[in-house]
């Protein structure tokens, strides 16, 4: 180099020990990362998910830090991911948990279906318990409904439910679709006349 003052860095501790506190209303360029894994232990400990717009108010009360709805979307998606584990692990559990579910619930009815690809495509469940208290307790009228399922990989919840005797809502079975069509109806459906020995014809 030329005359003239420079210097140079011989080493660097990539520890860093400042504490979020310490930046407050100066830092205000905190990613969803960050974001996430402050809001990470209120998640473990409630156990309940979390709200964007909750995310936004505590980031401005707490730490001073005014962020847009999207990075509190990011920051929420993060904080699932570290307390839960990635949403796309959870799809190679099912068969196990669905296992479980029979060995730990006697008499529950449960099935898993992939689509050529070797994706996931149904899951249907109904507790052995639910099933015995249907045949022996409940009139035998199903009512049958939808929703979709929110998050990035969406989807389609099925529910089979009935009335009992106080009028309240007897839950008898789940299961879950990539999309809501003729097909996934059929499916789920032919499954709830299985598990309650419906007659076919």
């Amino acid at each position: 180099m030329d005359e003239g003052e420079y210097w140079q860095i011989r080493k660097i501790d990539k520890e860093h020990s400042c504490t979020i506190e310490s930046f407050q209303c100066r830092f205000r360029q905190a990613n969803s990362s960050v974001i996430g894994e402050l809001v990470s232990p209120k998640l473990r400990v409630n156990g309940t998910a979390l709200k964007p717009k909750d995310i936004m108010t505590e980031m401005q009360l707490h730490y001073g830090l005014h962020i847009q709805y999207t990075k509190a979307w990011r920051a929420k998606d993060h904080a699932e991911s570290i307390v839960f584990g990635p949403a796309a692990e959870s799809f190679q559990r099912i068969p196990s948990y669905l296992y479980m579910l029979e060995r730990t619930n006697l008499g529950t009815v449960t099935d898993f279906e992939l689509d050529d690809d070797g994706r996931f495509k149904f899951c249907f469940f109904s507790y052995g318990a639910c099933i015995r208290g249907f045949r022996s307790s409940i009139r035998p009228v199903i009512a049958i409904d939808g929703t979709h399922l929110k998050g990035r990989f969406r989807g389609i919840l099925f529910v089979a439910a009935c009335s009992d005797g106080n009028e309240q809502v007897y839950p008898l079975a789940f299961g879950i679709g990539h999309k809501e069509n003729r097909e996934s109806w059929t499916w789920f459906l032919r499954r709830v006349r299985k598990c309650i020995d419906c007659p076919t014809d």
